[in-house]
């Protein structure tokens, strides 16, 4: 069509021949933006590199260590498990020394005072945490004195006979002792 109107390949478009020489080139444009509008990609990939030129590059964020974090958990555990085993042997003491007409006189049972505040705690951030060290010394005072004054187990969960019937019949005086039964 054009070289119907006289133009020839490698001169200027127009009278004077002065428009480009090279036809306009060939975009497809994958959006549905107007002609000479870049794509929202582009705008945005733009916007990103002068923000990121604009700003430092962020510290990379430390995370806690997992096998820090599972030895808390374990001990938090432990420190629980040694609470409980606490409370029972200070019930079962308030048990039987109440059954055999002997008063508080030894200080092993647990008071109302006691069972509502956190004697055996201590505060992490903002949660109590039991101390498996302080509760873990006074539970052995009164597994021994219930062993050895009622012939008490508390892991048998069992009133023997007398000393000898324990030692025969109780695999120990710890709950590692009866782990196996």
């Amino acid at each position: 069509m054009l070289a119907a109107m006289g133009y020839q390949p490698g001169q200027g478009l127009g009278q004077a021949a002065s428009g480009p020489r090279e036809p306009v080139p060939l975009t497809l444009k994958q959006d549905r933006l107007g002609l000479g509008r870049p794509s929202q990609r582009a705008l945005k990939r733009a916007r990103r590199e002068e923000a990121g030129a604009a700003q430092p590059a962020m510290a990379p964020v430390q995370l806690p260590d997992s096998s820090s974090f599972l030895r808390q958990a374990a001990a938090r555990v432990a420190a629980g498990r040694a609470a409980a085993q606490l409370r029972r042997a200070q019930q079962a003491c308030e048990n039987l020394d109440s059954a055999a007409g002997v008063g508080n006189r030894h200080g092993f049972w647990q008071t109302r005072a006691a069972a509502e505040g956190p004697d055996a705690t201590a505060m992490v951030g903002s949660a109590p945490v039991l101390l498996e060290a302080d509760v873990t010394p006074q539970l052995g005072e009164v597994l021994q004195y219930l062993r050895t004054q009622y012939w008490y187990c508390l892991y048998c969960g069992t009133a023997y006979e007398n000393a000898a019937d324990l030692a025969s019949h109780c695999p120990g005086p710890s709950e590692a002792d009866h782990a196996d039964m």
